[in-house]
């Protein structure tokens, strides 16, 4: 496993934030978040490198699978199918007619073939799923390429922030728009849920992002964060995915927390943040 510094100020000055184990994993560990103590970016450290998190994206990684049988696969199609078509009418705020779109973190696709069902030229970056449809290197895409680039729960995996950033800068137009979500680590339900919050997702998950903490890491790219938007559906699948049982639990925490997001917008579950270029 490897030691890291913050990936916002470089620094190795951390605290223990909280320690974890996923009795899913075929072994048995434990994994430490910590806090950096300069700009308080919550991460993993150690962790796997680059090589070695390729075996935890298997074949039974959900959003790689191309078929649905468990509940729990069910529900993630269902969500997904019900935020495709959220996604493409946010997308068409900020762009009006389909253009060239870059899915990075693309899994099995079914956003990017969504998208070109609706007329949108689009390619899919994924390093962890190999699919002809796939590309593995953004280093061949010409400059000021693509009008949209999306990521959707895909930054928090990157190993290499800095390299993928410094590429998407490279390959958006200048009037191009970049969308990214992720888990929100100041989630309302995170704090009730404890060490079962799903959206941890150790080990795949490197970053636990706040609006703040994300807005550090975009400024050093001369990235601007000009809208936020809640994604409820994250809130129904994180709650329902982070217990087994307890369903009126699960329903009464849902509307909880649905209800308080409306007011505090940045205690989501998780947030779709709207960049441009500065």
């Amino acid at each position: 496993m490897e030691k890291i510094r913050c990936i916002i100020c470089n620094s190795y000055n951390d605290s223990p934030f909280i320690t974890l184990d996923d009795n899913k994993l075929s072994i048995t560990h434990t994994f430490e978040l910590v806090e950096c103590n300069e700009c308080k970016l919550i991460y993993l450290n150690p962790r796997f490198n680059n090589e070695q998190i390729k075996s935890f994206y298997g074949n039974d990684y959900i959003p790689h699978k191309k078929t649905f049988l468990t509940f729990k696969d069910q529900l993630y199609n269902i969500c997904q199918k019900i935020t495709f078509k959220w996604k493409k009418k946010i997308i068409s705020k900020y762009k009006k007619f389909p253009g060239y779109l870059l899915d990075v973190g693309s899994g099995n696709n079914k956003f990017a073939d969504y998208m070109t069902f609706n007329k949108w030229k689009t390619t899919t970056y994924d390093t962890f799923i190999y699919d002809s449809n796939n590309i593995t290197k953004l280093d061949d895409i010409s400059n000021n390429f693509f009008d949209i680039v999306t990521l959707w729960h895909s930054l928090e995996h990157i190993h290499d922030v800095e390299l993928l950033l410094n590429n998407i800068i490279r390959i958006l137009k200048k009037d191009g728009f970049i969308l990214i979500a992720c888990p929100n680590i100041n989630a309302i339900e995170r704090k009730i849920i404890k060490n079962k919050w799903i959206a941890y997702d150790v080990p795949r998950h490197l970053y636990h992002f706040s609006s703040k903490s994300l807005k550090k890491l975009l400024e050093k790219y001369n990235i601007e964060i000009i809208d936020i938007y809640r994604m409820p559906q994250d809130t129904v699948f994180n709650i329902t995915m982070s217990f087994k049982n307890r369903y009126l639990y699960k329903i009464v925490l849902i509307i909880y927390s649905l209800l308080l997001s409306l007011i505090f917008k940045r205690r989501s579950s998780s947030l779709l943040y709207i960049c441009k270029l500065n």
